[in-house]
């Protein structure tokens, strides 16, 4: 009961959530988010950051009643944020459906360099499905750090992190006092 008035709009979490949280961060031709854009009903970058202010004054509980009942309605599968497609444990190829659509929405919403980086998924470790002119273009992050997943396939495996620096990207792992253990190139997931 406490942990649902917290979380509730209004309630002290979904407040300080509200206050320091996008649901979707773009930084440069990046976008960081928990499931995946919805190429169909994206049609611009203000879909999203509409969708963003949404929840945040959903989360602060500043919407009428008709304005909370409209938001909630698009809380489904054509929502702008709510398409988990990229996220499926199963590899796809370059021409699958799902990196030819995530082309069709960068071009859409006039971002044809944009990668994007999702989680929602847990996956061994992190990888890029989708090379779009010979770039990886998604990348998967849920590797379930979190000790409530229980043991890691590998002790020392315990912290991932994805590393972008200019187009640079790797992943490197960190035992649980922090020291690196390795860089990792990005793989394949049916190389797993």
């Amino acid at each position: 009961e406490k942990r649902d008035e917290i979380f509730s709009p209004g309630g002290l979490l979904a407040m300080k959530l509200s206050c320091n949280m996008n649901v979707v961060a773009f930084i440069g031709n990046w976008v960081f988010l928990h499931g995946g854009l919805n190429y169909k009903n994206t049609t611009s970058i203000n879909d999203i950051i509409e969708t963003n202010n949404n929840i945040k004054l959903y989360l602060q509980n500043k919407l009428s009643e008709k304005e909370e009942e409209e938001f909630m309605s698009k809380i489904d599968e054509n929502w702008y944020i709510n398409d988990r497609s990229s996220s499926k444990h199963n590899y796809e190829s370059d021409n699958s459906d799902i990196c030819i659509n995530f082309e069709r929405l960068r071009n859409k919403i006039n971002r044809p360099e944009l990668k994007m980086v999702v989680g929602h998924t847990v996956h061994h470790k992190p990888n890029a499905i989708c090379k779009i002119k010979g770039e990886n273009s998604i990348y998967r992050i849920d590797t379930a750090m979190s000790r409530a997943f229980g043991k890691k396939r590998y002790s020392g495996d315990r912290i991932n992190v994805l590393e972008i620096i200019g187009n640079n990207v790797q992943y490197l792992s960190y035992d649980i006092n922090g020291k690196k253990i390795i860089s990792h190139d990005f793989y394949l997931p049916n190389d797993d």
